[in-house]
C-alpha cells in the first residue's frame, strides 16, 4: 500500500501559554515516510521553509515558540482524522538562521 500523498500541516503559535492556529497548508508530499530521521525531521525541514517565507510578513518573529502538527489525508480536502506527528519548534534570530541553527525547541 502506498503512503498518503496529501498532508495538512497546522502551525500553532504559543501565545500566553495557549496554542493558537496561525496558519495551515495542504502539502502534496510523501517524504514524511521516507525521510532519514522520520516524519518529525521532515516536518522540521518544511517548518524552516515556512519560517523563511513568512519572516517579513510579521507572522513569524524571532523567539516565537510554535507547535507544528502534521495530519495525513486520504485526499487533498478530506478532514483530518489522525495525527502523523507533532513537533515543538522556536524561531531563531536571523543570525542563527544563517548559521543553520536547529529550530527544535530548546529544553532547559
Amino acid at each position: 500500500m502506498n503512503p498518503p500523498l496529501w498532508h495538512l500541516m497546522r502551525y500553532l503559535r504559543i501565545e500566553r501559554g495557549r496554542r493558537v492556529c496561525r496558519a495551515q497548508e495542504h502539502v502534496e508530499d510523501d517524504w514524511f515516510y521516507f525521510c532519514q530521521g522520520g516524519a518529525e525531521a521532515h516536518a522540521v525541514a518544511l517548518t524552516r521553509e515556512f519560517f523563511v517565507e513568512h519572516q517579513e510578513s510579521g507572522l513569524v518573529r524571532p523567539g516565537d515558540r510554535w507547535i507544528v502538527v502534521v495530519h495525513p489525508l486520504s485526499r487533498r480536502w478530506a478532514p483530518p482524522d489522525k495525527k502523523l506527528c507533532e513537533v515543538r519548534v522556536w524561531v531563531p534570530t536571523p543570525e542563527e538562521v544563517v548559521w543553520g541553527a536547529d529550530i527544535r525547541e530548546r529544553t532547559a
